[in-house]
């Protein structure tokens, strides 16, 4: 939001080779996410834990909809 509203404005500090060092974060990541033993089951509850939470989010935002 500053980069547009305020591009003039001088930055606390600058990444060296942005964007590389968060791709290769990001790659690091995903390889010992999906490498490690147990990895699918562990993968499956965390979906199911954010499509459950998805599903509630929507549900109650709805309700506080119909109220107001």
């Amino acid at each position: 939001m500053l980069r547009k509203r305020r591009p003039d404005m001088v930055r606390p500090f600058r990444m060296w080779l942005y964007p590389l060092p968060p791709i290769v974060a990001l790659v690091g990541f995903a390889y010992i996410v999906f490498v490690r033993r147990g990895s699918a089951t562990g993968l499956m509850i965390a979906g199911a834990v954010v499509l459950v939470g998805t599903v509630l989010f929507v549900l109650r935002g709805n309700r506080a909809a119909s109220v107001s």
